[in-house]
């Protein structure tokens, strides 16, 4: 099995997460509205300002993903501690949307 390294896991998580938000984006403005053509370019603006918008989290990730893969842990942990980042990110992010 191919081992991942922490760059490529991080930009996959980032350019995933941002493909996500863009999708889920795009389906609600395409059930809210009528007109295809501006459904599409949302999707497209909507992807191209999440990849823009998140490049503090990818940052982010280069920095902390190598520090826990280095930690003497189990993978459980591991992947614990990784979703605890990502949370803080979110709520980072959710707090700043909010104010």
């Amino acid at each position: 099995m191919k081992q991942t390294t922490t760059i490529s896991a991080a930009a996959k998580i980032w350019m995933r997460t941002s493909l996500i938000f863009s999708v889920g984006l795009y389906f609600g403005v395409a059930f809210n509205d009528d007109s295809f053509g501006l459904n599409t370019f949302i999707l497209l603006a909507s992807f191209i300002a999440s990849i823009a918008g998140s490049i503090p989290v990818l940052i982010a990730f280069f920095i902390i993903l190598p520090f826990i893969q280095q930690f003497k842990i189990s993978w459980q942990k591991k992947l614990w501690w990784l979703i605890s980042f990502i949370f803080l990110i979110t709520l980072c992010y959710g707090l700043m949307g909010a104010a």
